[in-house]
């Protein structure tokens, strides 16, 4: 390291002018050494130019071809740097070829690997962090990251009735286990590309991209009942209010598709819990929840 640190006062900044100014002190030593011994000897330079200008333009010539040589086998060290300062500021993955065989064919091949573990950790701390624990569905900060800022479709805003009673009844551990089976069974009510999230406590909210009033309709109802039909907590029944916010014509903020089905979520559960209730996306053109019993009625949709 004692050569590279005293090269650096020379050339702080540059890998290749070190190198450079190696190959040029090397290349040169015949041609100073031919000039020494003349001059060593008292002669003159011009007398003796058929040997010093053949020799001059013999070492003109090797320092241009070592300097080429150099910087090809050179470039092998400068994917490696472009690689890794890639995957440090843009998180991207520029895989180097792995054929060679020498000291810098295996730190390119070290290179690939650490940038796969270091993109799979990466990875994987993500997904932690934008999953919850208990339920593996999105939290909330992982339904904002995948939903658009502005959506084409419907927010479903689903809310557990009576889950508190729920804990303080049968306990949290029971609470834990309702919750996991609900966003089972909610899973299994959804389309394939619908997102669905739990905001917290008994609370979750689903994104249907490109759904209009009577789809999310149709999904809510199917989630509602399924619940209804299938879930349990210990001998108690569970059923859920749902609020949807449609934003079907034009693009509309995600932020006020959530609270426009929230508050048809509150709605639902005012007039009576376990059923659904319509918001086109502003709080005041809720349409009202259609009790249990009516349910296998056709539901009008409101313009």
């Amino acid at each position: 390291m004692d050569a590279y640190r005293f090269m650096s006062r020379l050339f702080p900044r540059s890998f290749t002018a070190k190198i450079f100014f190696i190959a040029f002190i090397g290349t040169h030593v015949p041609l100073l050494a031919m000039v020494a011994l003349i001059l060593g000897r008292g002669d003159s330079l011009v007398p003796n130019m058929d040997i010093v200008l053949p020799l001059l333009l013999a070492t003109l010539g090797g320092t241009v071809g070592t300097l080429l040589g150099l910087l090809a086998m050179l470039r092998p060290l400068f994917r490696i740097e472009t690689s890794l300062r890639a995957l440090e500021e843009q998180g991207e993955i520029r895989p180097l070829p792995t054929e060679y065989r020498d000291v810098v064919g295996k730190l390119m091949v070290r290179v690939n690997r650490l940038a796969l573990r270091i993109d799979e950790r990466l990875g994987e701390a993500a997904r932690r962090a934008d999953t919850d624990a208990l339920t593996g569905l999105l939290n909330r900060s992982g339904l904002r990251r995948h939903m658009p800022e502005l959506a084409r479709g419907a927010v479903l805003f689903i809310d557990i009735d009576h889950f508190k009673q729920v804990n303080d009844s049968y306990g949290h551990d029971v609470g834990d286990r309702l919750l996991v089976e609900f966003a089972i069974t909610a899973r299994k009510a959804m389309r394939k590309n619908d997102l669905l999230a739990r905001m917290g406590g008994e609370e979750f909210v689903a994104f249907l991209p490109g759904a209009d009033a009577e789809t999310s309709v149709a999904v809510a109802e199917r989630l509602r009942m399924s619940v209804a039909d299938t879930l349990r907590a210990e001998d108690r029944k569970v059923t859920v209010s749902v609020g949807i916010a449609v934003a079907a014509d034009a693009a509309q903020s995600v932020a006020s598709l959530v609270t426009a089905a929230d508050h048809a979520a509150y709605t639902a559960k005012q007039q009576g819990r376990n059923r659904v209730c319509l918001n086109h996306g502003a709080v005041g053109a809720m349409q009202p929840a259609r009790p249990v019993q009516d349910m296998h009625q056709p539901l009008a949709i409101s313009a």
